[in-house]
């Protein structure tokens, strides 16, 4: 009798091997889609600015755009203006808006980039 415990025992730790060894892992499902997190209306065409003369020759004009602001839930114009850039031959990427599967809409800051 003592004899048979150990050999029970051996049986199913061998079977919880075998088991585990042969099980499929779990399939995560696919990330759901989100909808943006509020629904923004749409902004009007940009204002037409005429930049005043440029304060020097290394200066770029940086145009106004529009910007959401959700605490007044509308656009604000945000005019253009005179900047250096950080570097030489540098040119100036307008922010945009640009569609993701996850955050819907969302807004690309404007940037600098080699030209």
């Amino acid at each position: 009798m003592s004899q048979i415990w150990p050999r029970v025992l051996l049986l199913s730790a061998l079977l919880m091997v075998v088991g585990c060894a042969t099980s499929e892992p779990p399939v995560a499902p696919p990330p759901a889609l989100t909808a943006p997190l509020s629904a923004v209306p749409p902004m009007q065409p940009p204002q037409v600015e005429t930049p005043l003369p440029s304060p020097g020759p290394e200066y770029v004009w940086v145009p106004g755009h529009w910007a959401w602001r959700p605490v007044l839930e509308r656009y604000v114009w945000l005019p253009g203006h005179w900047v250096v850039p950080p570097d030489r031959g540098l040119v100036w990427v307008p922010g945009h808006w640009m569609w993701g599967p996850v955050l819907g809409y969302h807004w690309v800051d404007g940037y600098w980039r080699a030209n």
